[in-house]
């Protein structure tokens, strides 16, 4: 790394505090919670200095949290706040000569008679203020991308998909037992004066709000970069099966991703050097993935830490390859094989494959413009946004290319089911503005997503819950004005013969769940271009599309025993919306058919 310092710190003067902005608050419909908790840096220079790169720690007034502490932690009671927890079970240690015992109890009046026996807790914070800081600050550090697993449960939860957590006799951060099931949560800690968390290192980038009390951090740069699990050498002499397991998978990605020799139990003369800062009421602590710490309350104290972990680009990148692959039946036969030889032909075979696929990829296509939050879960075709537009956008000439990632699917018309899509949330991401807004100059579509996430926030709003985070555009609500391109007023209603299909992608997972689910409701002047679209050839003009959209033959479509000829900028508005969502994206001239 080219910082050689691991923390720096920052002591608001008087002034200072006094225009220290108050953390979790809001301006509009906009909370800037990463601007609050790094004040008095901007967030571009902590962006450009410390993120990923070097701890932060930032000395403010106790008053910064107090709205924090008031409306969303219950003024602190500790009672209260167990009572609140979404955690099944609450963490208790006791200090005894040998070290930390720990045990755990899902009865929280057992846990606040341990508390007053002397123990220190651990335990997830109210989901109010979970949703307020993992949202924001995924928003504002640009980690919304993969946030939520393909059916829409946050990252922050054990997923009941993916294999079962290593138990863990967890400590100070969930780290190596929990690892990728945990992307995102905030945990609180109720400590007692003299408890004490060992060296150890997390595989999240760790925000810690210090509420209450005093706590002495040691840290140190270690030689693992953005690890994949943590590091927890002092569970390592358990005689639990489950915790030896779990520290040797720690030792062997390490060995592998270290830039130096990888020691998993460094001696106590190595972290003689360790920088010390001590956390006050007031105080905010950035510690970045893979360094070093140990933790020290000097007296009783409360504090929140708020662990963060997108998805891995590595994550993004196999499984479009492993979809790809997927698509031939070689690679989707088991392993099967005579000898080692032919097992090697068979395998040189599908890794010509691969290098073929990859070559085929394009980051349009593993990142369509949809990808940024909000997600949207139903929408009708036409949309309603501005066609005029739209068709200045898409000429009869313009030429897209298909993404290999994404497929459209018409879904089965079932009776009573259009317009009772109870996913979609009232408000969306936080609008963002800007995050959706670099499609502007082509369709649109961003603004008037945003344009609805800041209509249903209200004035002092708040960030939208986990289970909003997926919209329902306009289907039988008149939202976004419930009309189509044209005027013909049908775009999505449901009715005249409308048929609902189903746009994909990224779907290459283990579990083969669409990372991006678009329900689009037809009206059956668009059926014939959406049928195309599931046959598509891998490059196509707007025109050979309208062509497929008006029944193949240019004479247009029957609709109520009439013709109707599709308007061009009707077609242009949906080719928006695919490409929009990722089914296609533009295509260089060279590459026209």
């Amino acid at each position: 790394m080219s910082v050689s310092v691991p923390v720096r710190t920052k002591r608001l003067k008087r002034e200072q505090r006094r225009a220290c902005p108050d953390v979790g608050t809001f301006d509009g419909n906009r909370c800037e919670l990463l601007a609050q908790l790094v004040y008095p840096l901007s967030t571009a220079a902590f962006l450009k200095r410390h993120w990923r790169k070097c701890a932060l720690a930032v000395h403010g007034g106790r008053q910064r949290f107090a709205a924090l502490i008031r409306e969303r932690l219950h003024g602190l009671s500790v009672a209260k706040l167990l009572a609140d927890s979404p955690s099944e079970e609450i963490h208790v240690w006791f200090r005894t000569a040998a070290g930390n015992e720990s045990m755990k109890t899902p009865d929280r009046e057992a846990a606040l008679t341990c508390h007053r026996a002397g123990g220190s807790l651990y335990f997830r914070a109210p989901a109010d203020a979970s949703e307020l800081l993992v949202t924001a600050l995924s928003q504002q550090l640009g980690l919304s991308f993969g946030a939520l697993y393909p059916d829409g449960a946050p990252r922050g939860e054990v997923h009941p998909s993916t294999h079962p957590p290593t138990p863990t006799p967890h400590h100070h951060h969930t780290s190596a037992a929990t690892h990728h099931h945990h992307h995102h949560q905030v945990e609180t800690f109720v400590s007692r004066e003299g408890h004490v968390t060992d060296w150890h290192f997390d595989f999240m980038e760790n925000f810690t709000l210090q509420l209450k009390g005093t706590k002495r951090w040691r840290l140190k740069r270690g030689a693992v970069e953005v690890p994949v699990r943590g590091c927890t050498p002092q569970w390592s002499g358990r005689t639990s099966a489950a915790v030896r397991g779990a520290a040797e998978e720690q030792a062997k990605v390490h060995t592998q991703h270290a830039s130096a020799p990888f020691d998993e139990a460094p001696p106590a003369e190595w972290f003689a050097d360790a920088a010390v800062v001590t956390l006050t009421p007031g105080s905010v602590l950035y510690v970045p993935a893979g360094m070093w710490h140990r933790v020290e309350s000097e007296e009783d104290s409360v504090s929140m830490n708020v662990s963060l972990m997108g998805l891995l680009w590595a994550d993004l990148v196999a499984d479009a390859v492993r979809q790809r692959l997927l698509s031939y039946p070689a690679a989707r036969a088991p392993v099967c094989m005579r000898s080692v030889a032919d097992g090697r032909r068979q395998l040189r075979d599908l890794l010509a494959i691969a290098r073929q696929e990859v070559q085929q990829l394009s980051p349009a296509f593993l990142l369509p413009r949809a990808a940024a939050l909000p997600r949207v879960a139903r929408r009708p075709l036409p949309p309603a946004a501005d066609g005029a537009r739209a068709a200045r956008a898409v000429r009869s000439g313009t030429r897209f290319e298909r993404n290999p990632l994404a497929v459209v699917v018409r879904l089965r018309d079932e009776e009573g089911e259009e317009g009772e899509e109870g996913e979609g949330g009232e408000e969306g991401e936080e609008g963002e503005g800007g995050e959706e807004g670099e499609e502007g100059e082509d369709m649109g579509e961003g603004s008037a997503t945003a344009g609805l996430a800041a209509a249903r926030c209200g004035g002092g709003g708040r960030l939208c819950a986990s289970e909003d985070l997926f919209i329902d555009l306009g289907c039988g609500d008149g939202a976004d004005g419930g009309s189509g391109i044209g005027g013909d007023g049908d775009g999505g209603s449901g009715s005249g013969g409308s048929a609902r299909y189903a746009l994909h992608s990224h779907f290459g997972n283990e579990e083969l769940g669409s990372m991006l689910r678009v329900e689009l409701i037809t009206p059956a002047q668009l059926v014939p271009l959406l049928e195309w679209c599931r046959a598509a050839p891998r490059r196509f003009t707007a025109a050979q599309a309208w062509r497929a959209a008006q029944g193949g033959g240019g004479g247009g479509v029957v609709v109520d025993g009439a013709v109707a000829e599709l308007p061009f900028a009707m077609l242009a508005s949906v080719l928006g919306v695919l490409e929009w969502h990722g089914f296609c994206m533009r295509a260089p001239r060279a590459s026209a058919p």
